[in-house]
Order: C-alpha cells, then sequence, then structure tokens
C-alpha cells in the first residue's frame, strides 16, 4: 500500500514516513511558510484568511492541493 503523510506543523517529522516502505512525507509548513517563517503570501497567492492564522481557500486549492495532488500521482506511477 502506497500513501502520502502529510505533515501540517513546521516541526514534523518526516522520519517515520520515511522509514516504512511505499510512503512520502509532505510537510505543509514548507508550503505555506516558506523558510520556516511565517507568509501571508507565497509566489503571489495570498494563502491566510483576513485574520492572519487561518488558511485561505486559495491556500487550499492553489498551493496544497496541487502539491498533494502531484505526490499522490507519483506514488501511484511508482506502483506501476
Amino acid at each position: 500500500m502506497t500513501s502520502v503523510v502529510v505533515g501540517t506543523r513546521p516541526a514534523a517529522d518526516p522520519r517515520p514516513a520515511r522509514t516504512r516502505p511505499g510512503r512520502t512525507f509532505l510537510r505543509l509548513a514548507d508550503l505555506l511558510d516558506p523558510g520556516n517563517a511565517y507568509a501571508q503570501d507565497v509566489d503571489g497567492i495570498v494563502v491566510r484568511d483576513s485574520d492572519g492564522v487561518h488558511l485561505s481557500s486559495a491556500a487550499v486549492e492553489d498551493v496544497m492541493a496541487p502539491a498533494l495532488l502531484s505526490e499522490i500521482v507519483a506514488l501511484g506511477n511508482q506502483t506501476r
């Protein structure tokens, strides 16, 4: 079985996922807070809601979803 393990905190440790065959690790903080620093926008995409804390819909649709889909497709291609 292949799977994507998603880490939501900057300190999320990818090692447990990497030690199990067929797993890959996607740290969302790397996408949303490049360089481990808070970001209101990433590559021109506003990733924080107006409160500055919660994620915007663009963060999910334009940043997180494509990265997650890419990982899922890559895993699917490995199993062929």
